[in-house]
């Protein structure tokens, strides 16, 4: 059964919001992407709930998302190459996770359009937060 989240369920995916927390104990920039984004997930609601889907919400203007063409509305298929859907957030986040200028590979679907490849950099959030 799949069960459609409120936007609250992001913070579940923290990461997935897209301000996301890399580690920075080795006094690395975390990196940012630009983008905020609500799953859609299988089954009932756990600490690591498997994802269904994964929906752009919103994208900030001038940020690697929007350099890259995301728009709100776009699904994020696959991230690095690993399917969203059957796949348990952690996991997912843990493909998210990257410092400043690394990048990250999404297969983005746009409508109705074919799924296609992005890449993005991260970069520091702008004003530092």
């Amino acid at each position: 059964m799949l069960q459609r989240r409120p936007l609250w369920f992001a913070l579940v995916l923290s990461c997935l919001t897209f301000a996301h927390a890399a580690d920075t104990s080795d006094a690395r920039t975390k990196g940012w992407f630009g983008f905020d984004a609500k799953a859609e997930i299988q089954g009932a609601p756990s600490q690591d709930p498997v994802l269904a889907s994964l929906q752009v919400e919103s994208v900030a203007p001038a940020s690697p998302a929007a350099m890259a063409g995301l728009a709100a509305g776009d699904l994020i298929v696959a991230v690095q190459g690993t399917q969203v859907s059957g796949t348990h957030a952690t996991a997912l986040r843990s493909l998210m996770q990257k410092v400043a200028g690394e990048t990250i590979q999404l297969t983005i679907k746009h409508g109705t359009e074919a799924p296609k490849a992005v890449t993005l950099t991260a970069m520091p959030k702008p004003g530092g937060a």
